[in-house]
């Protein structure tokens, strides 16, 4: 199954998406022309969270065991001018 969908960052932590529990293959790409950071359930910042530079894609594999979590996002400075996506696909 693929899911997708896209948000605007701001400069305040928020909901990125939930990743699945289990196997799946996971794209994140950021257009939003700041460099985005993202992190776990609880509040991400700049400092804390993995940075994905605007203009990239990144490429995230769960595996059978692997537990699902809530991924938070924050845009760095600069003009936020569209989006981060995501793409995931899973087994079911």
């Amino acid at each position: 199954m693929l899911t997708a969908g896209q948000v605007t960052p701001t400069t305040s932590s928020a909901a990125f998406f939930d990743v699945p529990p289990g196997p799946s293959d996971i794209v994140i790409s950021n257009s939003s022309g700041v460099n985005v950071f993202i992190g776990g359930p609880n509040a991400v910042t700049t400092s804390n969270g993995f940075e994905v530079p605007t203009g990239t894609l990144f490429h995230l594999t769960q595996f059978r065991n692997s537990a699902g979590i809530q991924l938070n996002i924050i845009a760095g400075s600069g003009s936020i001018t569209g989006t981060a996506s995501w793409l995931i696909s899973t087994d079911s």
